[in-house]
């Protein structure tokens, strides 16, 4: 994951349901991570202050 030309914002959750393994968001000042969605809605909510963010979700599903 990059930022793109734009300065957007990248965040990415990765799920394995049902619950939260880890986020991380790209394309600020700094490279943040954390596995709290709280942490991440804080975090998200500060690194794209005035610009646009680009959300991504993965899920691990076991058949």
């Amino acid at each position: 994951m990059a930022q793109d030309n734009d300065g957007a914002v990248w965040g990415t959750i990765t799920l394995a349901m049902p619950q939260l393994i880890e986020w991380q968001i790209e394309g600020g000042e700094n490279r943040l991570e954390g596995r709290s969605l709280r942490e991440f809605v804080a975090a998200l909510s500060s690194a794209s202050e005035g610009r646009e963010a680009v959300l991504r979700l993965n899920l691990v599903v076991s058949l």
